[in-house]
């Protein structure tokens, strides 16, 4: 199979327009649902200094007005399955790009007019022309992409208890698992959890019952369901390299029982882990530890080293190999 070149599929959308009206949504749906583009946009090639530039081209050629067009009639016939979660991702962009810079445009000619640059006429003519381009990328972000995540959105939140516009956010905002990678693994859980930690300190009353002191089991099923089940443990230890800092001091007590309820899920999981990948859990997380904290304050979720042996008498087992590491970064003296 020959290298993929993105660069074919920047021509294939910027001469969809050439294709006639009832084509163009078939090409579509076959480039959003090509594996290959789809692992280009979320995992680019590194150390190649065109992906900057291929990726402005990229997504410059999906906000064209007729592709747009083409991504409203999908929206107008679209069937359960059509697209991917991960398509969904790219929607998104693309409806944000093109909202921000059909505002721009706007503006721009509001500063024209202003300084008689154009007329009325002119103006009036080009901005209705923006506010119907507007209107269909907000078609896609309002319709197309609900659309397109609501049998998972209903699934994640039917399972988990996680209310279905917390599961929207999140799955609108991370790829499927096989677009995510460990070095992209940690970015998509912090997207995640900060969302998390927003909504509950804005609606902590509301939220309370859905995030009670012993709702740690669910989060096996809810980060499975959204980075799939073979990162777990690394997200187990994502969540203990947390800064107690993200959870404010004076915070709400709904969201005290979710930040509780993420340790004991994650020192849970790691007791429960196999011998090996508990060790290599742990052995990374001493390395990021180290990277994080030498010579600086120590801002960490939970002691490892104070972990309690009878709960966690595996977890402290393998804890031990490591402790003459983990101590002087938690008592400060790697400093």
């Amino acid at each position: 199979m020959g290298k993929f070149n993105i660069e074919k599929v920047i021509r294939k959308i910027e001469n969809l327009p050439q294709l006639p009206k009832h084509e163009r949504p078939a090409l579509l749906l076959a480039i959003l649902s090509d594996e290959d583009v789809l692992q280009w946009i979320f995992n680019p090639p590194e150390n190649d200094p065109d992906v900057v530039t291929q990726e402005n081209k990229l997504y410059e050629a999906f906000c064209d007005s007729d592709i747009l067009k083409a991504l409203n009639k999908i929206n107008d016939e679209y069937e359960d399955g059509d697209l991917s979660r991960t398509a969904a991702n790219v929607l998104r962009t693309i409806a944000t790009l093109c909202k921000n810079n059909i505002a721009e445009l706007i503006n721009d000619l509001g500063k024209d007019r202003k300084n008689g640059k154009i007329g009325k006429n002119v103006y009036d003519v080009e901005v209705e022309k923006l506010e119907k381009h507007f209107k269909r990328a907000k078609k896609v972000e309002k319709e197309l992409i609900p659309k397109i995540i609501a049998a998972k959105v209903s699934g994640v939140s039917k399972d988990t208890g996680v209310p279905k516009s917390i599961v929207s956010y999140v799955l609108t905002h991370t790829p499927g698992p096989k677009f995510i990678t460990k070095k992209t693994l940690d970015y998509y859980v912090n997207i995640t959890l900060t969302y998390l930690y927003d909504v509950i300190e804005k609606s902590p009353n509301e939220l309370y019952d859905v995030f009670p002191k012993k709702a740690s089991r669910r989060w096996t099923t809810f980060f499975g369901e959204i980075f799939g089940n073979n990162n777990i443990e690394d997200i187990a230890m994502i969540v203990l390299l947390e800064g107690i800092k993200r959870k404010k001091s004076g915070c709400s007590s709904t969201l005290e029982n979710c930040w509780n309820s993420l340790t004991v899920w994650a020192l849970d999981n790691l007791e429960g882990s196999e011998d090996n990948t508990r060790d290599q859990m742990l052995e990374i997380y001493v390395k990021r530890l180290i990277n994080m904290f030498t010579g600086n304050s120590l801002d960490l979720r939970v002691d490892l080293l104070k972990i309690p042996a009878d709960r966690y008498p595996k977890l402290s087992k393998s804890i031990d190999k490591f402790r003459d590491q983990i101590k002087p970064i938690m008592t400060g003296k790697n400093k």
